[in-house]
C-alpha cells in the first residue's frame, strides 16, 4: 500500500493536465487490491487547495471528496469516514 499526496488527489479530481491525470490514475490502479492511503491532513489540504487555487465552492469541493472517498480503486482504511466528514462540513452552513 503506498500514500497519497495532495499533488496526486488533485490531478485525479482536476482535468487541468490531462497527461499527469492519466499518470495519476495509473498509479493508483497498480495498486490493485492493496489499495492506497490517504491521510485526513492531505483531505485538508486537498479541500484548501481546490478552495484557494482553483476558486472552488464548497459543494464542488464536497462533491471531490465524496468521489474520493467512494472510489473502489482508491478505497483505504477509514478514508470514507475521513472525507465524508470534511465533505459535510463543507456543505453544512
Amino acid at each position: 500500500m503506498i500514500g497519497l499526496d495532495t499533488n496526486v488527489l488533485l490531478r485525479l479530481v482536476e482535468d487541468s493536465d490531462p497527461e499527469q491525470r492519466m499518470l495519476a490514475d495509473a498509479l493508483v490502479r497498480a495498486q490493485g487490491v492493496r489499495g492506497c492511503f490517504v491521510n485526513p491532513i492531505v483531505l485538508a489540504e486537498l479541500a484548501w487547495t481546490l478552495a484557494r487555487t482553483y476558486k472552488q465552492s464548497r459543494n464542488e469541493i464536497a462533491d471531490r471528496l465524496e468521489l474520493i472517498a467512494w472510489a473502489p480503486a482508491k478505497n483505504a482504511h477509514a478514508r470514507p469516514l475521513h472525507a465524508g466528514r470534511l465533505a459535510l462540513c463543507l456543505t453544512a452552513r
